[in-house]
């Protein structure tokens, strides 16, 4: 009986991700075109959208709360920059 359910379970999801995996995934390719546009468009600074929120694929979005707070900002920054240096690599400083 257990088997049966996982079994059934187990179709289930499969049946439920190959529907959705079109929305929810996407290849290197397509996964990459958010971050060349942002790093590589002049509308970005035209449009004065430095700094902005985009999602996939290229749309401006809205962040969530927490990635507003400030001090959550500096505490991620300063834990990036504290473990790229233990693993040897050096942090220009930035004026």
């Amino acid at each position: 009986m257990v088997r049966n359910m996982l079994s059934w379970f187990s179709g289930v999801v499969t049946w439920w991700y190959d529907r959705l995996k079109p929305f929810a995934l996407y290849t290197p390719y397509h996964g990459a075109l958010t971050t060349l546009y942002v790093a590589t468009s002049p509308e970005i600074r035209e449009q004065g959208w430095k700094g902005r929120y985009f999602v996939p694929i290229a749309k401006l979005g809205n962040a969530r709360g927490l990635a507003k707070d400030m001090k959550r900002q500096k505490d991620v920054w300063e834990l990036s920059e504290r473990l790229l240096q233990e693993r040897g690599f050096e942090i220009p400083e930035i004026r």
